[in-house]
Parts: C-alpha cells; structure tokens; sequence
C-alpha cells in the first residue's frame, strides 16, 4: 500500500514594517556604554572585551544555505528526503533582514510545495530574534530564485503576512530555540484550524517539527515522531 503523507510546515513564521529604534543603533550606543563602563582611572578601557551578541545577525547567518533531510529519509521510513533552501534577498519594505525560502521533495526539486519570505527582526531581549513569515501571491514564478537571489524582485502586494504565524527564537549560548505562540497561527489546510511549529537550530542542523491541529485539538498532519532534521551543506552565512 501506498503511503500518504502531508508535505506541510511552515519550517517557521511572516513580516510587515517595523517600527522603533534601529537594532543597528542600538547595537552602537549599547556597546559605547559597555565600553565607558569599563574604563578606569586611568581613561583606558578592556581591549579584549567581546562585541555585544546580535541575535538578528546571528540567526540570519545560522539559516541562510542549502540543506536536507536525506539522513533522516534513510533510517525512517516515516521522514521524506526534503530539500531547504533559504538564501538573502534584498526587500527594504519587508526590513532589512530578509531571506526567501523554498522547500521541495528531493524527488521534484523544481516543483516546491512551500514558498514563503522571512523577515528576521529583533525580539524583546538581546538573545532573541523572531522570524515573521510571509506567503507570495502565485509563487511559480520564483521557483529556483536563489540561484539568482541578486535580482530577486516582487511587487510588495504580492507579498501577504500570515498574521499569528511568527516564529520567537532564543539563544541558549549554542543554539536558538523556540516556536509559533500556542493556536495563534490559523489554518484551514488539511481539515487543520491552527498550526504550530517548534525550532531548534545551530551551526550544522536545522530541526523543525509542524504540525496542523482541528478546532478539538487533534492533529490531523505532520509528523508525529518529532521534526524533520535538515542538515545543512553549505558554508556558515555563505550564498
């Protein structure tokens, strides 16, 4: 018998403008205080003191590359070989931090069931960055669009924020963790009414498990025996 299985997940979250401080700023006048802070009598000050953690950056530098879950596909028979793709395009209305992200079965590589863009944006603390997720108005005609990320190009009404889908990601000191807030993010995929999604990711692995949910609680698609485990194949940050 055949098996049926959901190619489904959002492998996270969306984005619309932000308001507020620039995190880059911040950044500046939070380390100028550091500094002063640990100058002596003297007017001299700790040249070995580390640059303060940017979560943005760092969780931008984590996702950006090719990755898949061939390993996984190899020892479950529960777990299809998928391949990740998420690469850094230039969308000044969506921030300055934004990544488009396609994934497709390894079985069909050019036809993605999932396309979405990611604007990464600070959170509420220093080691904490949110990834809101966006879907684009017929997505065909940017498969394959980080082969040539450069002059990636949308109209911004093409570009619709899925409202409750974003994904809050915190640094433990190795690696980020964190997911969707409870049934915040709607559905009506699958007989779902909800969804959520749970990530952990550091240098070398990108685990993600999503889930769809019924109004009564109940899954009714994604993986039941934890995340997909995408292991990455490209340098750290390189694209």
């Amino acid at each position: 018998m055949a098996r049926m299985f959901w190619l489904c997940g959002m492998v996270f979250g969306v984005v619309g403008c932000v308001s507020g401080a620039d995190p880059k700023a911040q950044k500046a006048d939070a380390g100028t205080t550091a500094t002063n802070d640990l100058r002596d009598d003297t007017g001299s000050s700790d040249s070995n003191n580390e640059p303060l953690f940017d979560a943005v950056d760092e969780l931008e530098r984590l996702l950006i590359g090719f990755y898949d879950s061939s390993e996984q596909a190899t020892t479950s028979r529960d777990y299809y070989n998928i391949m990740l793709t998420m690469c850094p395009v230039s969308l000044p209305g969506l921030g300055e931090r934004v990544l488009y992200v396609e994934q497709a079965s390894a079985d069909t590589p050019r036809q993605p069931y999932r396309q979405r863009l990611y604007a990464i944006v600070p959170g509420a603390t220093e080691s904490q960055a949110i990834s809101r997720v966006y879907e684009l108005a017929g997505p065909g005609s940017f498969v394959g669009a980080c082969e040539d990320a450069e002059n990636f190009a949308v109209d911004m009404d093409r570009v619709l924020l899925l409202e409750g889908c974003d994904v809050t990601l915190d640094w433990d000191g190795t690696q980020f963790v964190g997911g969707t807030d409870g049934d915040s993010c709607g559905t009506d995929f699958g007989g779902a009414t909800y969804a959520t999604s749970e990530i952990v990711l550091d240098e070398d692995i990108l685990v993600s498990w999503d889930r769809g949910y019924d109004a009564s609680g109940r899954q009714v698609w994604g993986a039941t025996g934890g995340g997909y485990q995408f292991i990455r194949h490209t340098d750290l940050g390189a694209w």
